[in-house]
């Protein structure tokens, strides 16, 4: 039988920070709800996925945050994951501020930054906020799934119809990142 020894370890931010460069995910996901008013619900998440021999480092970094939560992703994996807003917001956003990524992950995460932002606001349960995420999503990681972009027929008949009223009306300023969203128009 092998003697184990239990040795507190105690990570460096700036080791988390370098780790997560290699090996993290910032991330926005749709779910389409019939519970939502826009019928779409939107989540906002952070992820680490190791392979099961590696579970310890997943719990150092869970320990070293104070939050979120370690779920068996798969046969051989793990993942750590943070989707509390309160806990983005209050833990993983300001560690990245202070402890800044040196990868193209940084630009995920300004990109990230920005939906929660938004997502405090409460902008994700409106249907301009949907579509002010769907924009910024776009640009992250590998922009739109296959599947949001063969999302149901309606939804982007909702966001057409938006567009329209937004660019038709003289009471709205259109920030450029939504007007290149007209392309989204459906022709019936």
């Amino acid at each position: 039988m092998k003697n184990l020894i239990k040795i507190n370890i105690h990570l460096d931010p700036d080791y988390v920070t370098g780790f997560c460069d290699g090996e993290a995910c910032f991330f926005v996901n749709f779910q389409k709800s019939s519970e939502r008013r826009t019928g779409w619900g939107v989540r906002a998440g952070f992820s680490i996925g190791l392979h099961e021999k590696d579970k310890r480092l997943l719990e150092l970094i869970k320990s070293y945050f104070g939050v979120g939560e370690i779920f068996k992703h798969s046969k051989n994996a793990y993942q750590y994951r943070v989707t509390s807003l309160k806990e983005l917001t209050d833990v993983i956003i300001p560690h990245f501020l202070k402890h800044p990524l040196i990868t193209q992950k940084r630009a995920d995460f300004e990109f990230f930054k920005q939906v929660v932002c938004l997502m405090n606001q409460r902008k994700h349960v409106t249907t301009e906020g949907i579509l002010q995420i769907l924009n910024i999503k776009a640009a992250m990681n590998y922009g739109l799934s296959d599947a949001l972009k063969a999302a149901p027929f309606r939804f982007f008949q909702i966001l057409a119809q938006l567009l329209d009223q937004l660019l038709n009306s003289k009471a709205f300023l259109i920030p450029i990142e939504l007007q290149d969203l007209s392309m989204l128009r459906v022709v019936s």
